[in-house]
């Protein structure tokens, strides 16, 4: 089978690539071993924040009486909300299937093995292009610290699936996944430990903002244990596993596909040392985000249609949804005093904003970083919508902007966005809302 474009894996970076070809006019093939949307859809991004939506909810309603409204006996049942989940993702992956038939791409069921640089085998079939775009993802490692049999000791793809609630919980890792599934397990009522070895949670995160969101969990009573690992897990009813991505790769420095650090080598065409071979996503990008490869997809499709495509990381938002929730883009305070030395800094806290306490959700702050002529650095969130308000952020550092820019654009009021203007002010320190410190 003969096609102008082979796409390898249906994730958000693969299946943005194969529409964009597809829309250049390509003839398109794209091979899936596994469900339609990948790991994003199936087993990570979608799903854990359908169940969260639930989650949260429920934890909105035990405390309804702050909003002068009277809930008895509300309850909770894990079974709807899987099955909830359940019927977003299938809504979705159909959605993703119209999509294909309608810009007339061929799905290829089966696992792609490269014969070379413009063949592939799946199963029995021989698949060819002149233009490959490999973006086969990430899953499971397999050097667990324990055993993970789906009933004790779970995957982060067989946790999405439980049908009881734990009495207790302990999670290994608290990065973004880990910290969501405390979130989540606190909400459902199990007693959740969280184990990190490094000296925070969100490791990568400005230190000010996962020390901010330490103390909010501990409020929710997760049990905090940074420095830490889990020797045994007899004391707890379950026990999560959330610690890293294997990259699926194999095969590929058979064909003579370079590697670097584990991962595809790209340049900023996406492409790797052969031009008509490009890698996406978690396999050759810097993150491992959905939005990150999805960027990258279309970067590598318009450059295998012969379009001036370039590849610009400086500008990524890292979001964790937590509750309350983290979101930043740019460099942390740590790293910015690293690379400039004389930094200025600007916060806001929720509790001041009109909007975050009429919607009780006060915890957190806005942090605001800038150079010395005031050029935006970074920008962290930590609070309640923080997922939501960072694309401002990401729009100020992607253009270059700085402080006044922020400053001179008028911000709806009542709303929690508006505080990105109250943090940015206070970097010249002429904040009107609170004392400029």
């Amino acid at each position: 089978m003969n096609y102008d474009v082979i796409v390898v894996g249906s994730g958000p970076g693969g299946y943005t690539a194969a529409i964009r070809a597809a829309q250049l006019g390509k003839k398109v093939a794209l091979i899936e071993k596994d469900e339609i949307g990948g790991t994003c859809l199936n087993r990570g991004c979608i799903p854990t924040k359908a169940i969260q939506a639930s989650t949260k909810l429920f934890s909105k309603i035990k405390r309804a009486d702050q909003f002068g409204i009277s809930v008895e006996n509300a309850s909770i049942d894990i079974s709807k909300i899987i099955d909830r989940k359940n019927r977003i993702v299938n809504q979705l992956r159909k959605g993703l299937e119209y999509l294909f038939k309608e810009n007339k791409i061929d799905i290829v069921r089966g696992e792609a093995k490269l014969n070379g640089p413009e063949q592939i085998l799946v199963n029995d079939l021989i698949v060819e292009a002149p233009r490959v775009i490999l973006a086969t993802g990430s899953t499971i490692p397999d050097n667990s610290p324990f055993k993970i049999d789906e009933k004790k000791v779970y995957s982060s793809n067989g946790i999405l699936n439980m049908r009881s609630i734990p009495r207790s919980m302990a999670i290994i890792g608290a990065g973004a996944l880990g910290v969501e599934m405390a979130c989540i397990f606190n909400s459902l009522g199990s007693s959740v430990s969280l184990f990190e070895m490094m000296p925070n949670v969100l490791p990568s995160e400005d230190i000010e903002i996962s020390k901010g969101l330490e103390q909010s969990l501990a409020k929710r009573g997760i049990e905090i244990k940074i420095n830490s690992k889990l020797k045994d897990v007899d004391g707890y009813e379950a026990v999560l596993i959330s610690v890293g991505r294997k990259l699926n790769t194999e095969g590929f420095e058979k064909i003579g596909i370079h590697m670097e650090n584990g991962k595809v080598k790209v340049n900023e065409k996406m492409q790797t040392n052969f031009p008509n071979v490009y890698a996406i996503g978690d396999i050759a990008g810097k993150y491992m985000f959905a939005h990150t490869a999805s960027r990258e997809g279309i970067v590598a499709a318009e450059n295998a249609c012969g379009k001036a495509s370039r590849m610009d990381h400086h500008a990524v938002p890292k979001c964790t949804y937590s509750d309350p929730a983290v979101a930043s883009v740019g460099m942390t305070e740590e790293e910015a005093n690293k690379a400039h030395g004389n930094i200025k800094i600007g916060k806001f806290p929720f509790s001041a904003s009109s909007k975050s306490l009429i919607e009780d959700e006060r915890d957190g702050f806005i942090k605001v970083i800038t150079d010395s002529s005031d050029k935006i650095l970074g920008i962290h969130i930590l609070g309640g919508n923080a997922t939501e308000i960072i694309g401002e952020a990401v729009l100020a550092m992607n253009k270059g902007m700085k402080v006044e820019d922020i400053i001179s654009t008028i911000h709806a009021h009542p709303t929690v966005y508006e505080s990105m203007n109250d943090a940015a002010e206070n970097v010249l320190k002429q904040a009107i809302s609170i004392i400029n410190k």
